[in-house]
Formats: C-alpha cells, structure tokens, sequence
C-alpha cells in the first residue's frame, strides 16, 4: 500500500552525533571516491583523476561531519599551484558567488529593498526606458521599471545573460568571414569582454550603459531566463544602498562575521594556498571580473564553504523567518524536479520506499568557471549540507561526482532518520499523567509504530478512558493517523529537554495505481489543522525529548493527557 505524503521532515531530527548511526554513511563515500579516483571515471563519465583535483564536505550546524580530498598529479598543476588540497585549499566557485551576493544583500539590506525596482538604485536605467518605453515596443526594450532586485536575484527579470567573459558576447572574428555583419561588438562590449584582453578597461557605468541597450529575452516576471549581467545589477544597487563598494561589504558582513578567511573577492596573493589546474590562464585563475566578480568571480576554501553552510543553517545573520523566506522557490522550470530561487536551484529527489514516494528538496547552487566546477548545497528536511568543489576536470565529468554522492548521502541520511525515529520514538506508552484531575487511567495507552516503507510512526492505538481516539475523529473512514513534526519548538530549561509541536495527519491508504494517481493530487497538506477543539488542534501532539533524542513524553495536547 502506498501513502500521500505531506512535504517537510517524517521524523525525529537526525541525531549526527551518534557515531554508530552514522559510520555507515560515510564509509559508504569514502568508497564512492576511491572506486571514482581507481576507475578513472563517474557515473559511467570520463574523470581522470591524475588531472583532477576535488574536494567534498559534508556538515550539520555545528560540525563537519566528512571530508574527503584527492590531488592530482603535479604535472597537471601550475608551477603556482598548491601540491596537496584539504580543507584550507582555495578554488574558484564560479556561480556560487551569486549565493554569496544574495546572502551579502540580505544581511546588509532589509526585505524593503527587495520588491522595489532597480530604476530605484540606478536611475541611469530609467533615462533608458525614458527614450522609448516598453510599451510601446516591448520587443526591443527592456520595461527596467518593472525589473525588481529579487526578480534579479530569482533570475525572473527577462534581462540577457550581459557581455561579460562569462556571457558569450562574440567579435564577428569568432565566425568565418562574412558570417557576421562588419559592425561586431559595440564599444561596452569589447572593453568588457576578457576574450579580447580588455577586462580591465570595462568600468561599471560602461557595463550598466552597454547592457541597457540589450533586447530583452522575456517580460519580468514571465519565466526564469539565466543572466550573470543581473547580478551586476544587483551589486551596483548593494554599492548605492551602502555607500560601499561590494567587495568592502561582502568582506565586513560576511567573510569577516563568519570568519571565512580563506575567501576572496580578487585573486589571492601568491602565498595563498590555492590549487591551479594546468595554468592560470587556462583555468581562468587569473580571470578577474568587474566589482570581484558577484556573478562568478569569488574564490573560497572546502572550509569556509562549510562555514557559510553554518551560518545559514544557524541563522548567524538572518533570522530563522527571513531564512525560511529566502530558501524558497520563485519559480519552475520545464523539469518537474527543478525549481528556480534567487538564486537557489532547487531539486527535487524522490525515493521510492515500497509503493510510498518519499521527495527530499535540495537548495542548491552551482557555479563553473575555467577548470573549476563546485556545488553548495542545503537539505532542510535533515538539517544537513555539503560542497563539492573540483579543479581541472571537464564539467560534466564533475557534475557526476554530486550526482553519485547525493544518492548516497540520501538514502543513508533517510535509513539513518527510519533508525532513530524507531529506537527512540516508537514504543508502547501506557504510563498516563492526566493534567485534568477527574480523568482516571482506565484503559489508556498509546502506541507508536515505525513501519518500513511508510512516512513517519503510525498511530497504531490511542485509547483514552476505553474510548478509541482515532476512530472517533476519523469517522470510521478508512484513513490511519501517522505522526510528523512541525519544527516547531523550545527549550524546557527546568528539565533540559525540548519541547516540539508534532501533528497526525490522517493518510489514506492506496494500491499501488490509485498511488500513481495521486502523487499529482496529493492534498495532505490541507488538512494540516482542519479540526480544532477549544483554541487546540486534535491532531496536536507535544512531544518532549532528552539530549541525544530519545522521547520522555507525548502529551496529546487536546486532551491534556501526557504519555511517558
């Protein structure tokens, strides 16, 4: 039978700290990496490991947790290059630095910010709309008034990808002659295009300038559309709203708060412990982008990639409601397992447990630039994280290293969560504390059942005073009760335990068709609260639990009765 399963943690959180839990885990990628450094490949891709350098991390709030290195061999290394990567090794990020600038302008900013457009903070936009609007020709103008920060952010704003190394911008001497028209790139393009040599000669109003004069690829806020330019944008508005450059304010609110030491926003000096593929121009270690680079340019270390995990997780410089807020979709993409944020990009993996399907969201970014390829990634459900960062292999060949690993990290990180919940949750309970003197304890019992291939426990009986809890509130429909938490909780400093908010929610049991059917329908998440009694939910549960996780007690809140 299969089960619809509401989205958000089916369990007791995962408890890192129990070795014996987690050793499988791990030993299991240690394997994967040594059997991809013998194999010389990844999922069936190429990946030869004599030329390949990576390095994968993987951490909960307060630790890391695994870490695994490999270096390639010094011939496929710059004469600058560290030798030997670990933990303090810096390599480029690529595209995680637009995270990084997302993350910058939160924590210096505030929430208004983020609806108002950018004519706002760059006026020099508006002159543009001002000489012919896009509505009269939305075809060939951009309608910069309705191109707001976070639609810059979330990759909403219908703007081109900009002209920069990172964005494609090509000379008619890129094509046979006569190919192209003899007009080629206009003067923004070429002082900002790095395949030309002229990096350094784009200036910020030159790239604002050149870019407003590009076509739009949609309306705003019509579907996402990729564009390293709009990250320009939004670091241009983060310098006016600051009256600081940004690389000055990513060093001050982020890179100094969280102690990254070992992150830049330009290239690291030369004693610096950086691993280099091939050579610095190869690799594009000496590529350098205007304002340090908030679309690609950043360098960071295994470790300060972790710290930056920690900082979100822990809410070090948001609050958890802004966090919440910012780790969510604003967008999909043609892919039902792929959704766009700002700039997360988010998975889906979903994991077939007998005929229930089990879907785990991951809030990732990934970032490419020369030789270097890194993931950073966030799960929620398990309070869990990692990076992966490699230097010298192909791309896809990179790619294939996270793709492997996820799989294995999911399905340990869920075998791990079935484990506790079921040694430290699911039991028998017939001690009885009743808050209301006049109940007794005649025939009162709870029992929590841990089922394999099913979500959260089953409330397999729950009789108060002989009377039949479930039965009463379902009706006698043919639905059974299983327990999930809300994450919702507080300490209880009288007895150093913690108290979290849990509900039942009512399931409907499903062959393995009438499954199929509603994993497109699934509406669990409608009847999360359907049924309250006296200011008090009926499906509310309290559920106290000691250091280490084990439960002491569950408290069925509407009843004010209290399992031990």
């Amino acid at each position: 039978m299969g089960y619809a399963l509401g989205l958000g943690p089916a369990n007791l959180p995962i408890n890192t700290t129990d070795v014996a839990a987690t050793k499988d885990i791990f030993h299991n990628l240690t394997n994967l990496f040594d059997r991809i450094v013998k194999d010389d490949e990844a999922d069936g891709r190429p990946l030869p490991a004599n030329e390949t350098n990576f390095s994968f991390a993987v951490f909960d709030q307060h630790q890391t947790l695994h870490t695994c290195h490999h270096s390639a061999d010094e011939s496929a290394l710059a004469p600058e290059s560290t030798k030997t990567v670990n933990d303090d090794t810096i390599y480029r990020i690529g595209s995680v630095s637009k995270l990084v600038t997302v993350y910058t302008f939160l924590v210096s900013t505030n929430w208004s910010h983020w609806q108002a457009p950018i004519t706002r903070y760059l006026p020099e936009l508006a002159e543009r709309s001002a000489e012919c609007s896009a509505a009269k020709d939305p075809i060939d103008y951009i309608d910069w008034d309705e191109v707001t920060l976070e639609s810059l952010a979330g990759q909403l704003s219908g703007i081109p990808d900009g002209f920069e190394p990172l964005d494609g911008a090509l000379d008619s001497e890129s094509f046979p002659p006569g190919f192209l028209p003899p007009s080629g790139l206009s003067t923004a393009q070429k002082d900002c295009n790095s395949a030309l040599g002229m990096i350094n000669q784009c200036s910020s109003s030159t790239f604002i300038s050149g870019l407003a004069h590009e076509h739009p690829v949609f309306a705003p806020w019509d579907q996402p559309s990729y564009s390293n330019g709009a990250y320009q944008l939004l670091a241009a508005a983060l310098e006016r709203t600051t009256n600081s450059s940004f690389p000055e304010t990513l060093q001050a609110n982020i890179f100094d708060k969280l102690n990254m030491t070992s992150s830049y926003s330009s290239i690291p000096p030369a004693s610096a412990p950086g691993v280099i593929p091939f050579n610095q121009s190869a690799s594009q270690w000496n590529t350098t982008l205007i304002r340090g680079g908030p679309e690609g340019g950043l360098y960071s270390s295994t470790a300060d990639l972790v710290k930056l995990g920690q900082g979100i997780m822990k809410h070090s410089l948001l609050s958890p409601v802004q966090t919440r807020r910012w780790m969510k979709p604003l967008s999909h993409t043609s892919s039902l397992r792929y959704s766009v944020g700002a700039p997360w990009e988010i998975f889906r993996r979903s994991r077939r447990e007998g005929d229930t399907l089990h879907s785990v969201d991951l809030y990732t970014k990934g970032g490419d630039i020369g030789g270097y390829h890194t993931v950073f990634a966030l799960i929620p459900q398990y309070d869990i994280g990692y990076v992966v960062l490699t230097a010298g292999s192909p791309y896809t060949s990179a790619l294939a290293i996270d793709d492997q690993q996820i799989n294995v990290l999911l399905n340990g990180l869920d075998d791990i969560a079935h484990q506790q919940a079921a040694k430290n949750m699911a039991r028998t309970y017939t001690h009885v504390l009743f808050n209301n003197p006049s109940s007794n304890n005649t025939n009162t019992s709870l029992i929590l059942e841990m089922e394999p291939n099913a979500p959260g426990l089953n409330v397999t009986a729950l009789i108060i005073n002989g009377t039949d809890f479930p039965a009463a509130i379902l009706g006698g429909q043919p639905y059974e009760l299983r327990t999930y938490p809300t994450e919702l909780s507080r300490c209880n400093e009288t007895r150093g335990t913690t108290l979290t908010s849990w509900r039942m929610l009512a399931h409907p049991r499903y062959t393995k068709a009438q499954q199929q059917q509603q994993e497109l329908q699934d509406a669990v998440w409608l009847a999360t609260s359907n049924q309250v009694y006296g200011y008090t939910g009926l499906n509310g549960l309290l559920v106290e639990t000691e250091e280490g996780g084990r439960v002491v007690g569950i408290e069925v809140r509407v009843l004010d009765v209290t399992f031990v």
